[in-house]
């Protein structure tokens, strides 16, 4: 696992396009964007290389756009011999505009040495949408669970874990799935999307509920941002999550929040909020561009989750 020091990691400039978090990215903005964040993505496929990934798509993704300067999006997958056991697909954060290659590669291989296996997903980010990006981890758990004899994986074993950005991605492939299309004529898409477990890590679960505090009420944008919001589409179906959030940075009320509706709908959940740490800590060991990111009590939270997977019989 590679550490980083404030001076060997350059921040990119999140301020100019962050406004942009929920709303398509305006087409002048293109060409500044792809070059301010190439840096980051190179990084994290650098991070990726080694794990060889495999496409979603064997043609292509649908509405995959080459002119926005990504790669069609892909799965690394690390898998044990021996008995077959779960899988847990890790989806980096980083505000829908990179992926942070130290909550993807470094966060799979501590999970794998903890004797799961593994995968790190290379979703869609700005200028692609939010159901892009869904698109892409539902595919991501089709496949795994397709190919989950290959793979030597369980099939009803497919966990989603996701930083921040990623937290939110996981929830929505938690939320929002179906059990395949048996009329299609590609065997993948014919397989259920939902997630048998969901793992948040300090992601904004109520987009469509705290920012009324801030912005003030509008039911226009509440109710444009439901489909947004996973606590807002939760339902019966959904399957267990476990959510840990740092009170340090983040409003522990999004989490408390998602736990309060996994409640309402009687789904199984676990819920660990720190009184301190920051944003973006990752395994908290470290390994974060953040110097404050390196709390050995945070860093409890993996083998908690570890500990819950288990008991989820993933191995």
């Amino acid at each position: 696992m590679k550490h980083f020091s404030n001076k060997e990691y350059s921040w990119p400039p999140y301020e100019k396009y962050l406004q942009y978090f929920n709303t398509p990215l305006p087409v002048e903005l293109y060409v500044d964007f792809i070059r301010d964040f190439t840096p980051s993505w190179q990084r994290f496929h650098e991070s990726m290389a080694h794990l060889d990934p495999d496409p979603l798509w064997k043609h292509g993704a649908p509405e995959f756009t080459p002119s926005y300067g990504q790669p069609q999006p892909s799965i690394g997958i690390s898998t044990h011999k021996g008995p077959a056991r779960g899988l847990v697909i890790v989806c980096p954060g980083g505000a829908f505009l990179c992926k942070a290659d130290y909550e993807g590669v470094p966060v799979a291989e501590r999970f794998f040495n903890e004797g799961l296996n593994t995968a790190v997903l290379d979703y869609r980010v700005k200028p692609y949408e939010w159901d892009i990006s869904l698109a892409d981890a539902q595919r991501a758990i089709r496949y795994v669970r397709k190919n989950a004899e290959r793979l030597n994986t369980l099939p009803d074993k497919i966990a989603v874990l996701g930083f921040s950005a990623g937290g939110i991605l996981s929830a929505r492939a938690g939320t929002i799935f179906n059990g395949g299309d048996p009329s299609s004529e590609d065997p993948v898409e014919q397989i259920s999307s939902r997630p048998d477990a969901v793992v948040i890590c300090y992601g904004s679960m109520s987009q469509a509920a705290f920012p009324a505090a801030v912005l003030g009420y509008d039911r226009s944008k509440q109710q444009e941002n439901v489909p947004l919001s996973p606590d807002a589409m939760m339902h019966v179906g959904c399957p267990p999550f476990f959510i840990w959030q740092c009170a340090g940075e983040d409003d522990p009320r999004c989490a408390l929040n998602l736990a309060n509706r996994l409640t309402i709908f009687g789904i199984p959940f676990e819920l660990h909020i720190f009184p301190h740490g920051v944003h973006g800590t990752a395994l908290s060991d470290g390994g974060s561009p953040n110097p404050n990111s390196n709390d050995p009590h945070v860093a409890h939270w993996v083998e908690l989750c570890v500990e819950w997977l288990k008991n989820l019989e993933f191995k």
